[in-house]
């Protein structure tokens, strides 16, 4: 799989035999691999999807800090702490919200992380009082065309890649795929891709021609890319006894000891 410039345009493309192992592993995850419901963002409430936008920013650099968090069960407590509710009632919010992205040890850039959720706190395009508007009256032109209308409006809160994450954990859009470090370096390791992260972030064009690709050989799978990117994320960290032991081991027989 590899991403070349044919007269000035990026084209990515995969062989046929890369092609093949893609569609086995897809064969093999899809049926473990599940995308929320489309139009789900329409049933959260504001402090939902603010704890969405949340986790977004934390999960920036890294997503095993989120990760360990959700596992411990301290995720009511974090998302409590960070609520708009809380936030409008302190005056620093930026320090405050640092110590508590400290306290549970949510990300690994917490300076960074804290002063992005302040600035999103003063947007109007994102939040209005306790009220969250960046998904309110979004264009119909299409999923690219929503994700680039949702990344002017976070302005230098989002890039392409958490945006499109956000678009699939809220019921957004299926067709879009969350190209993050995880993900592309799964592909550069087992599908031979050519480019890094940092390339595809900072190219609107790479990216789109990425997803293309991808999208071409889900069509093919008859799968979605919103799937596809659950289950190359979900399954990318998994040792293969871990998959084996929580995913593949056949269903008991009634009355086996």
């Amino acid at each position: 799989m590899k991403t070349e410039m044919i007269d000035r345009k990026p084209i990515t493309t995969i062989r046929q035999e890369t092609k093949h192992k893609l569609l086995h592993v897809i064969g093999k995850l899809a049926s473990h691999t599940k995308t929320p419901a489309l139009g789900r963002w329409k049933k959260l409430s504001d402090e939902d999807l603010w704890n969405h936008i949340v986790s977004q920013v934390c999960v920036m650099g890294s997503a095993v800090p989120m990760e360990k968090l959700h596992r411990t069960g301290n995720r009511l407590a974090f998302e409590s702490a960070l609520s708009l509710g809380t936030l409008s009632t302190k005056r620093n919010k930026s320090a405050y919200i640092e110590s508590q992205l400290t306290k549970f040890k949510a990300t690994r850039f917490k300076n960074k992380a804290a002063r992005r959720l302040a600035a999103a706190l003063v947007n109007p395009s994102i939040v209005q009082g306790t009220r969250v508007v960046l998904l309110a009256d979004l264009p119909r032109g299409g999923s690219d065309a929503v994700r680039e209308e949702i990344l002017k409006r976070s302005k230098s809160l989002f890039k392409r890649k958490s945006v499109s994450d956000l678009m699939i954990t809220v019921g957004l859009s299926h067709d879009v795929v969350a190209l993050d470090q995880r993900v592309v370096g799964l592909l550069n390791t087992h599908f031979g891709y050519n480019r890094q992260f940092s390339s595809l972030q900072a190219s609107r064009s790479i990216y789109l021609s990425v997803e293309d690709c991808l999208r071409d050989v889900c069509k093919e799978a008859n799968v979605t890319l919103g799937r596809l990117d659950r289950m190359l994320f979900g399954f990318a960290g998994l040792t293969a006894i871990e998959y084996l032991m929580d995913y593949d081991l056949p269903r008991s027989t009634a009355g086996a000891s």
